[in-house]
């Protein structure tokens, strides 16, 4: 898979390697690692034959759609990074629970990394309907969390509200930024808040169980935006699946102020978390206080070769500050670590990753479940 923010070789040297690697539907077209749904959830073990989320509602206030069948659904209001509307994705399940999924694709904060490194994707192209559709048409990619005939996916029933990615912000900004070369509407965290809107006045007291997740930058979506919407479906209970989006603390992320001086970073976190303010790894812990209901999982590889590089680590570095996160994440009840040994990047595309003899989907599973034997996994040594 390329990474985008170094088309341009002569910018190496100077570009802090930044990029979140493109993950999920959003990816570029030749991608060969993009999700399909496979359109018979009716058959799937687990189901509920006919039961499920309906999808029928006003699509000006609600989110509509079909089951086992993706649809695109306008959002109004939101913004790519080039000022045009997006939307967000629907497929419907056969279970009543309902998971979020926040696309990845790289991170950009000035002119450098969002037009001459292009470190972010669909910041200048946008991503309506006809890129959706082209990602999402007559792709494979078994034992993904959208497989719905995969025996390993805990999620293959339910219904999967498919967040995109063309905002280079992590998801989280809220803030129009003009750089030398160009504007950024820097608006992921407005995107999510309008289709939050819309998905609470369509399920809100009819789901079971709500679970956020995403991958790469959309790891770091997810988690930012857990406790938004764990409150607006409230009091359903609501879990959390960040994939390879580590909350490094604020002394290992030396372009923090920078992140939030483009994206107003800050901003998103839950305003009566007074440490998220100044420290987006005290996110976690408050969530696991205010939330005890609620399961939360980080998954990582260990020398994460792109997040190592987000953070401007080698790779021995992050090895060092993740099994930190790890020992800061251990005392709470209700948080655990899943790590892999490796430099590789992203999980939730490949259920059956083991590590220390333990397979990712069967750990899902055991987190979904209220499984006692959820536990910490460490990498191998």
């Amino acid at each position: 898979m390329s990474l985008p923010f170094l088309r341009a070789s002569s910018l190496s040297a100077v570009l802090p390697a930044v990029v979140l690697a493109c993950t999920g539907v959003g990816c570029s077209s030749s991608s060969s690692t993009d999700p399909t749904v496979t359109p018979d959830p009716s058959t799937a073990d687990g189901g509920t034959d006919g039961g499920g989320l309906s999808g029928d509602g006003d699509p000006a206030t609600q989110l509509v759609g079909s089951q086992g069948a993706w649809a695109w659904n306008r959002v109004e209001g939101s913004k790519c990074g080039n000022g045009v509307e997006t939307g967000v994705g629907v497929n419907l399940g056969t279970s009543d629970r309902l998971v979020f999924y926040f696309e990845g694709g790289g991170a950009c904060w000035n002119g450098l990394t969002c037009f001459a490194a292009k470190s972010a994707t669909n910041i200048e192209t946008g991503y309506g309907e006809a890129e959706f559709t082209q990602q999402v048409a007559n792709r494979s990619e078994p034992d993904s969390i959208f497989d719905r005939s995969s025996s390993l996916n805990v999620f293959k029933d339910d219904t999967f509200v498919y967040i995109p990615y063309c905002t280079g912000d992590v998801h989280a900004g809220a803030k129009v930024s003009t750089y030398d070369a160009g504007t950024v509407h820097h608006f992921g965290r407005t995107n999510v808040e309008l289709a939050l809107k819309k998905a609470s006045a369509t399920w809100k007291g009819k789901v079971g169980r709500v679970v956020v997740s995403g991958s790469s930058a959309g790891g770091f979506g997810g988690a930012i935006h857990f406790g938004r919407i764990a409150d607006a479906f409230a009091p359903t209970r609501t879990d959390l699946v960040d994939d390879s989006g580590p909350p490094f603390p604020a002394a290992k992320s030396p372009y923090l102020a920078q992140w939030d001086g483009a994206w107003d970073l800050f901003g998103a976190f839950p305003a009566d978390c007074a440490g998220c303010k100044t420290d987006p790894a005290a996110a976690m812990p408050y969530y696991a206080q205010k939330y005890p209901t609620s399961r939360m999982a980080l998954l990582s590889y260990d020398r994460d070769s792109t997040i190592s590089r987000f953070y401007g680590m080698n790779a021995e570095e992050f090895k060092t500050n993740i099994e930190a996160v790890a020992t800061d994440l251990a005392p709470l009840p209700n948080g655990r670590t899943f790590y892999v040994k490796g430099t590789a990047h992203t999980m939730l595309r490949k259920l059956g990753t083991t590590s220390s003899g333990t397979q990712l989907g069967a750990w899902l599973r055991s987190m979904i479940t209220d499984g006692s034997d959820w536990a910490n996994v460490k990498a191998e040594p």
